[in-house]
């Protein structure tokens, strides 16, 4: 974990996450960001790609590309936000962004998230990315693998079914006679 990563982890933990649901909020980070070298990154300290909407902790930043603006042009919204610190990154996008139910997902449904899909699939509810959240999900994967840390996906046996395990003691029963 690169020291971006502790930071951001870090204030996600500060924030009621999961350690599990932390270090997806460290990927997406690193995702949004191309690891900390995209030049929003570079200019506005920006970790998550937030535009600029007034936050308290943001100024105006760098001018969005033509891809992404919005028309007719808002003074503000087709900017980026530009943070003092990395920091100001983190504790704007978690701490008061993620903290707000948007789209019926809860600021505990992302908090709690136990996996890369389930996370990738309420960003995608709370209408955070475009692309599909299997996508998402993916990429989050790819910089959970990046980060080198102690991701624990759920133990898939865990969740076996009752009337699974009466059948397969059944099949031994049955098979020992």
């Amino acid at each position: 974990m690169t020291p971006e990563d502790k930071i951001i982890y870090d204030i996600a933990i500060n924030n009621g996450f999961t350690p599990n649901a932390a270090l997806f909020v460290v990927a997406q980070a690193r995702l949004e960001s191309a690891d900390y070298k995209s030049n929003v990154f570079k200019k506005n300290n920006n970790a998550f790609g937030m535009k600029y909407a007034g936050q308290p902790l943001a100024t105006k930043g760098t001018r969005s590309p033509a891809s992404e603006q919005v028309s007719p042009p808002s003074a503000n919204i087709n900017f980026y936000a530009k943070f003092n610190s990395l920091e100001d990154s983190a504790k704007d996008t978690i701490g008061r962004l993620f903290n707000i139910k948007r789209n019926g997902v809860t600021p505990a449904m992302l908090k709690n998230a136990s996996t890369p899909l389930e996370y990738a699939e309420l960003q995608k509810k709370r209408g955070y990315f475009g692309g599909t959240a299997v996508n998402y999900a993916k990429l989050i994967i790819s910089k959970l693998k990046k980060i080198n840390a102690n991701y624990t996906p759920p133990n898939k046996t865990a969740g076996l079914s009752p009337l699974l395990i009466f059948g397969l003691l059944f099949m031994l029963y049955t098979l020992k006679r």
